[in-house]
């Protein structure tokens, strides 16, 4: 962040929450996030955004679908895929690659599992 505001990224014209009511993204301490995270659930840049407030040390307000709480945990861990290094932040926090390598790695065993098969 610059002097309070966020740099700009070409990906945050896209952002429904530019569409929407500020407020509801930077709740009072204790305040309901529901709002927020609702339309973060169905923005398409929300990959992007969580990225963006984890690499700006973002600490106010509903980024990405998570509250500085959550963007905090997730900081703490490595999320990144372990095959190509990737961001893997918008998959399941037990998820260690990211779809790609994910799928590739599966018809890859599949393949070998197939060969398996046929020298038996």
């Amino acid at each position: 962040m610059t002097g309070g505001l966020p740099l700009f990224e070409p990906w945050m014209d896209s952002a429904l929450c530019a569409q929407t009511d500020a407020e509801a993204f930077f709740p009072d301490k204790g305040g309901s996030t529901k709002e927020a995270k609702r339309v973060c659930a169905s923005c398409d840049v929300l990959a992007e955004c969580l990225a963006y407030a984890l690499a700006n040390n973002e600490r106010f307000g509903i980024w990405g679908g998570k509250s500085e709480r959550e963007r905090r945990a997730l900081s703490e861990q490595d999320r990144t895929c372990r095959e190509c290094g990737t961001s893997i932040l918008d998959r399941p926090r037990e998820a260690r690659f990211c779809v790609p390598c994910a799928t590739a790695r599966r018809k890859q065993k599949k393949a070998a599992d197939s060969e398996r098969r046929k020298a038996a």
